[in-house]
């Protein structure tokens, strides 16, 4: 059974082989970005490593979904609010 009949028989309450999830963000991974090479902030500004790290959840971790872009301030930015993005080890060592 693939992803998408997977999908269907489970909005039709039939049996499934997994049960489908969905992230409602997209899912940026520290492992998926050593895999891919495609890390932060390098995948917020060029599509292909966008592409690259955002389907690396999906074919590394088996996450049944993929969402683009990572850009979680799309509103904050379209009202004039100038970003710094930084690496994901930056990001981690603030915390």
């Amino acid at each position: 059974m693939d992803l998408i009949e997977n999908l269907e028989n489970a909005f039709a309450g039939k049996e499934v082989e997994k049960v489908p999830a969905a992230s409602i963000v997209s899912v940026a991974l520290v492992e998926g970005m050593e895999i891919t090479g495609a890390g932060f902030p390098e995948s917020h500004t060029n599509a292909e490593k966008m592409l690259e790290l955002g389907e690396s959840a999906h074919k590394y971790a088996g996450v049944g979904s993929i969402n683009l872009p990572f850009d979680l301030a799309i509103e904050a930015e379209a009202m004039g609010v100038k970003l710094i993005l930084e690496t994901q080890m930056n990001t981690f060592q603030k915390l």
